[in-house]
């Protein structure tokens, strides 16, 4: 093959003479016909620079055209013509030609005699590379290799013929001057140097693709463990959270190990699936588990299914080099996590998963979010469309993973009670989910200091403010009026005077942006006009310790100033949160809240029947909970009816118990915290206190299923101080029954 300008490129056979090419490219934008017309051929000329090319070389070769438009028009005549099948065409051609290029029929005809014109259309601009892929992973199968490097073989085969037809000035050309003893033999040099410069032989190209792929394959040997960008173990010798992507616990003291596995009901599918082999997929919303849920079934499995070891691979290119260094994948889990982040061009495709298949005992254990399942399958990726993707997962077994627990699963988590991560997370994930409320709560507290340290200190203080709301008894999502009120005072004098209305809305914007792809510092409801904080936030601002005092915990004492005046003027006496504050308010250094109260219950201001309302009640207890307060105590502090709290949590309890099928909600689950603390704090053993007093008239078979609640939500010693109580009282009445032939 020779570069050639005029003609392109000329091809000189082992046999036969050499044929001149001229390849030109037609875009839709031409005009309406996109095709070759009449016209279009001789405004660019084509058929008469072939033909003076043809002319040029004496007659001595052949000529082609190649496009990847085709003849359109009166021009399909040419098809026809240069073919000789048509002769009608062929005369009709000659003539035209004759008259254009002011030439004899018969020159005309001889002409279209060694014109050529390709079977098909070459492929347009945008196509090129693809179809230039493709048959040289073709050429590379024929040689008995394999195609994973035929992109970067093709690319080096375009920058070789690129050099040869590109003329460098002297000065940026790596040969050294052209000499001779005259200047006629100079220019001779010259003028074969070229020459020799612009030919690739097909022998040259060849060995130019052979060389480049082994090149590259050289290149990726080395990626074995000790680049670190595979990791290849035994499953014992990883670690679930540094090497396998499982999410770090919540933080608690005393409590540094990953929490104990709760069991899913998708484990049973999930077992069935990796003993028998093959693409095995979790498939789950953010943060649902399923990592975890993964790596505690290769811990079951690992045993009875003989997997030797575990490759973790750090990218779908990685994984594909190591597979080129000849890695012995039998017996082997191949575990991608987050299975999106390997898809794409250079990466993952269907013949990876095939080839990884093809070995002995091999098993690929993957996890994906379903949103970014859904991405997948609904949009093509850089080097895949979507018929691509979905061959990928054509063949997996597909385990789906549920946000929350299910009634089954969270009885498994109540028989772990006794780690106050599970604990926590049972009580309070609410919407969250379970899984989510013990990974997602570190990231959101992380995301929430790191706003405090220059990420965006606006936004760190209004969740500041949201979290103080919260620890200050208003339980319900916070106004944002009262947020964008108080949130300078957790700011530096010199930032909040620069604060602008701009800043706090992209402050409102960071507070809410999902953690971990889960919950959000904030999450905006109504609208947008309230604000909730995350759970998982106040606990922690709630355990925070003093400086100096390891034995207290930080109660309310720190809430700013701001936040009392705020509740104190903004608040209403109908709000179902108003008794919750003022309980808090008792304990704080704004008492205000708490004594305007007081002066209301005196003055007669609180309407009867003020507290027989379940939700002010149920908000009250909360909040008492929350700061670990003594309930029963701060209800004959405020005059609050200690009776009625009482019965109406019973009564959410009794409802509960009457449908096994249900999971309680935060109403139940407080009412059930709030006949802890009464078995907790000894309140059952005295004979004579406000809570006995109250308790000794329920019946005792209410109590019973109070009992049954409790242990079955997974709160055992509360549920054994109640059955003692109940076996206690059942005796004592027992007792005070009149022996037979005595009744009066």
């Amino acid at each position: 093959m020779l570069i050639e300008h005029s003609t392109d490129l000329i091809l000189i056979p082992c046999e036969g003479p050499p044929e001149l090419v001229s390849i030109k490219h037609r875009e839709p934008h031409h005009g309406v016909d996109s095709g070759w017309t009449w016209s279009a051929l001789k405004k660019d000329a084509v058929l008469k620079d072939l033909y003076e090319a043809w002319v040029a070389s004496e007659r001595q070769v052949t000529v082609a055209f190649a496009s990847n438009a085709g003849l359109s028009g009166p021009a399909k005549a040419l098809w026809a013509a240069h073919r000789g099948v048509d002769a009608a065409a062929l005369q009709k051609v000659a003539s035209r030609l004759s008259k254009e290029f002011k030439i004899s029929e018969n020159e005309a005809r001889v002409f279209l005699s060694i014109l050529h014109f390709p079977k098909s259309p070459l492929p347009r601009r945008n196509e090129i590379t693809d179809v230039g892929v493709r048959k040289v992973e073709a050429y590379l199968a024929a040689l008995g290799k394999r195609a994973w490097f035929a992109e970067s073989c093709y690319r080096a085969l375009v920058a070789r013929i690129c050099a040869a037809s590109t003329d460098l000035p002297d000065s940026r050309g790596s040969r050294s001057p052209i000499s001779g003893a005259t200047v006629r033999e100079r220019v001779a040099k010259e003028e074969q140097y070229r020459l020799e410069g612009r030919y690739i032989s097909a022998e040259e190209l060849r060995y130019l693709l052979v060389s480049e792929y082994e090149r590259m394959q050289a290149e990726a040997a080395p990626l074995t463990t000790r680049t670190g960008t595979v990791l290849i173990r035994p499953l014992g010798d990883l670690d679930p959270v540094i090497d396998l992507g499982v999410h770090v616990p919540m933080r608690v003291e005393g409590w540094t190990e990953l929490p104990a596995y709760v069991a899913r009901t998708a484990d049973l599918d999930l077992d069935q699936a990796l003993t028998a082999g093959g693409f095995v997929l979790i498939e789950g919303n953010s943060a649902a588990g399923k990592s975890r849920t993964g790596y505690e079934g290769l811990l079951r499995n690992v045993k009875d299914a003989g997997w030797k070891t575990v490759a973790v691979p750090s990218s779908g290119a990685v994984l594909r080099d190591l597979i080129l260094t000849g890695h012995d994948f039998n017996n082997t889990v191949v575990w991608l996590d987050d299975i999106e982040q390997y898809v794409g061009h250079g990466g993952l495709d269907s013949g990876i998963v095939r080839t990884l298949l093809s070995y002995s005992n091999l098993t690929i254990l993957a996890t994906v979010r379903s949103r970014a399942m859904a991405e997948l399958l609904g949009a093509s990726r850089e080097g895949l469309n979507n018929s691509g993707i979905r061959k990928i997962f054509s063949g997996a077994a597909k385990i789906s993973l549920g946000r929350s627990l299910g009634v089954e699963e969270r009885a498994h988590a109540a028989d772990l009670r006794e780690d106050p991560r599970i604990a926590a997370a049972l009580d309070k994930a609410g919407e969250a989910g379970f899984a989510e409320y013990l990974a997602a709560g570190p990231a959101a507290v992380e995301r929430w200091r790191n706003g405090k340290h220059g990420e965006n200190e606006v936004g760190a203080a209004l969740v500041s403010a949201a979290v103080d709301f919260r620890r200050a008894g208003y339980m319900a999502p916070v106004p944002k009026t009262w947020l964008t009120a108080t949130y300078r005072h957790y700011l530096e004098t010199r930032t909040h005077r620069r604060t602008s209305d701009a800043a706090i809305y992209e402050g409102f914007i960071w507070a809410s942006v999902m953690v971990e792809g889960a919950s959000s510092c904030l999450e905006p409801v109504a609208d947008g006009e309230r604000y909730e904080v995350f759970d998982y936030l106040v606990d922690y601002a709630q355990s925070q310790r003093r400086d100096g005092d390891m034995e207290a915990l930080v109660k309310v004492d720190d809430i700013p100033d701001a936040v009392w005046h705020e509740l104190a003027d903004r608040i209403s006496l109908d709000d179902p949160q108003f008794m919750s504050c003022v309980s808090i308010s008792a304990e704080s250094r704004h008492p205000g809240l708490a004594y305007a109260f007081k002066n209301s219950m005196r003055s007669g201001q609180i309407p009867t029947g003020y507290f027989a309302d379940p939700e002010r009640l149920f908000n009250f207890a909360r909040s008492c909970i929350a700061i670990n307060f003594c309930i029963a105590c701060k209800c004959a502090s405020l005059g609050v009816d200690l009776g009625i709290l009482i019965r109406n949590s019973l009564e959410s309890i009794l409802a509960f118990h009457d449908s096994p099928g249900e999971i309680p909600d935060l109403r139940q689950i407080t009412c059930l915290e709030i006949f802890e603390q009464f078995a907790n704090e000894g309140e059952l053993e005295a004979s004579d206190t406000m809570v006995r007093n109250v308790v000794d008239e329920i019946p005792l078979n209410s109590l019973r299923k109070l009992a049954t609640v409790l242990q079955r939500e997974g709160r055992v010693d509360t549920a054994q101080l109640w059955i003692n109580f109940i076996d206690t009282r059942q005796l004592t009445e027992g007792l005070q029954l009149p022996l037979p032939g005595m009744e009066k």
